[in-house]
């Protein structure tokens, strides 16, 4: 067989070793999570078939489970595109938690970007916001109408193109049980600044502690550049 044969031959078999646009990551329990899990002042774990997540303090507590972008598909600048999802149910107390985050904590720490889905104090509904964690930056907060009702499961995605430019290319949606719920084209990051690592479960409180069951979560980033380079022929979704 010529050179040219052989590369061509290492070519297919590349293309055809790519099983998606998509990198898929299910999760159904906390060993799932391949970047581990965290807690201050709480706990995650399973029970009866889900996970709970529960803090047992305000500030700086949480319970969460962490996707490394980094070492799956980069880290997530402008133009690339990701999504967090699960079955979630929320306490009674109706106090501010957030539930799903991607951040660039590891690359800036209290300078860093948070974009994800909370549940607000102040109207007890669900949000979509974006904000530096020292709030010198708020790219956006917009409510839902939805108010979590307590022990019933709501089907949340946040579907999210990351963008820092005014002009346009970022997109920041929440679906909740099927159907769009909040909404924006507003930049959801800083110029130059790229997503790290998504967290899941009670990623953050403010004042009171929290509790969050949860099933079915996944997380699904676009995949880098260079497979985005192969003829469209060869693209299986």
């Amino acid at each position: 067989m010529s050179r040219s044969a052989l590369v061509i031959s290492a070519v297919l078999c590349l293309i055809q070793s790519v099983p998606s646009l998509w990198d898929t990551l299910p999760i159904g329990k906390p060993a799932d999570f391949p970047g581990g899990r965290a807690a201050s002042n709480g706990s995650l774990t399973t029970s009866g078939g889900e996970m709970l997540a529960r803090v047992t303090a305000g500030g700086a507590s949480y319970a969460r489970g962490v996707v490394d972008f980094t070492r799956r598909t980069d880290a997530l600048g402008s133009g690339r595109t990701f999504e967090l999802s699960g079955r979630f149910r929320f306490d009674a107390d109706g106090h501010y938690v957030s539930v799903m985050r991607a951040d660039d904590f590891a690359a800036y720490g209290t300078a860093a970007i948070q974009l994800g889905v909370e549940r607000q104090q102040g109207d007890g509904r669900l949000h979509i916001a974006a904000r530096r964690y020292d709030d010198t930056w708020t790219g956006f907060d917009v409510a839902s109408l939805v108010t979590p009702e307590p022990r019933r499961e709501y089907r949340l995605r946040l579907r999210v193109t990351v963008g820092s430019d005014a002009v346009g290319g970022a997109s920041t949606q929440l679906w909740v049980d099927g159907a769009l719920a909040a909404a924006t084209t507003a930049p959801n990051v800083l110029p130059g600044r790229a997503f790290t690592k998504a967290r899941m479960g009670v990623v953050a409180v403010a004042g009171a502690p929290a509790s969050i069951a949860m099933r079915d979560l996944e997380v699904r980033t676009d995949r880098p550049a260079w497979v985005r380079w192969l003829p469209v022929p060869f693209r299986v979704t």
